[in-house]
Parts: structure tokens; C-alpha cells; sequence
């Protein structure tokens, strides 16, 4: 079994089986590595989807979890793949304009126009799909009922 990386926060909204919840400030957001989930409003704050389980509604203060292979592995779409793609193309360009007295630069610049590919393509992909229920956080327990 997968460690479950656990939060808490007050639910915003509620949208059929899931809802969006404001994260509680917290020392350690800045380190943490599950940031890629979470995503600042208009105000900064940080929010996230996450499946209701277990009946929540507006204002009501709860814990969520996230399994940690989920966000094991959307770090490495973000991160880990990105910088072996970036690293073997300078290397790959490098050895293709052997010849050329600004090799170093053209494989720089073509490096990272694939990289920027790489994540329009990331970006064009993730925003067709619709995430699966199983892709979301879900609430684990409900600490504080909203007060109305």
C-alpha cells in the first residue's frame, strides 16, 4: 500500500461528486512537492479539486488524501521527463553540429524549443482529458460541519 499524503481545508464549492477546497495555511506548502496539484485563485490561495466521499458541503472543514504513487508520478511527467528529454537533445545537437563553431548555442536553443513543445503538448493533452475519479485527491474525514 501507497503512502497517502493528507491535507486539510475548507470546502468552496461543491460540483456533483466533487468539490473545490481552500487549503490551510501551512509552514511547509513552500517544500512540499504535491504543489503541482494545487492551484492559486484569484486571491492566492491555494485550492484543489478533490472527490467528495463523504458528503461535504460549503464551508465545512475537512481532510483529504492523495495517494503518494499519484503524485509520484505527475512529478516526473512534470519534472523527471522534461529535464532527460532537455539533457539528451544537447547532447544528440551537440554531436550534430560537431563542425559548427556555435554548436553549443544551436543545441541549447533547439533543446529547448522541444522542451517548450514538450509541455504544449502536456498542456494540450491534459486539458482534453477530463482527469478519471481515480486520478483525484478524495476527502477522508469531515472535522468541522459548515455552520449553516
Amino acid at each position: 500500500m501507497s503512502e497517502l499524503i493528507k491535507e486539510r481545508g475548507i470546502v468552496v464549492s461543491k460540483k456533483d461528486s466533487t468539490v473545490e477546497i481552500e487549503l490551510l495555511a501551512s509552514d511547509h506548502c513552500k517544500e512540499c512537492s504535491a504543489n503541482v496539484f494545487c492551484k492559486g485563485g484569484e486571491d492566492e490561495k491555494k485550492r484543489v479539486i478533490v472527490l467528495d466521499t463523504i458528503g461535504c458541503k460549503s464551508g465545512d472543514l475537512v481532510e483529504f488524501a492523495l495517494p503518494g504513487n499519484k503524485l509520484f508520478s505527475a512529478s516526473i511527467q512534470i519534472y523527471g521527463i522534461p529535464l532527460v528529454l532537455l539533457i539528451l537533445t544537447i547532447i544528440l545537437f551537440d554531436n550534430i553540429f560537431d563542425g559548427n563553431q556555435n554548436k553549443e548555442l544551436f543545441s541549447i536553443l533547439i533543446s529547448l524549443g522541444i522542451l517548450g513543445l514538450y509541455y504544449v503538448v502536456l498542456f494540450m493533452t491534459s486539458k482534453d482529458k477530463n482527469p478519471g475519479k481515480g486520478d483525484l485527491p478524495v476527502t477522508v474525514a469531515k472535522l468541522r460541519a459548515s455552520e449553516h
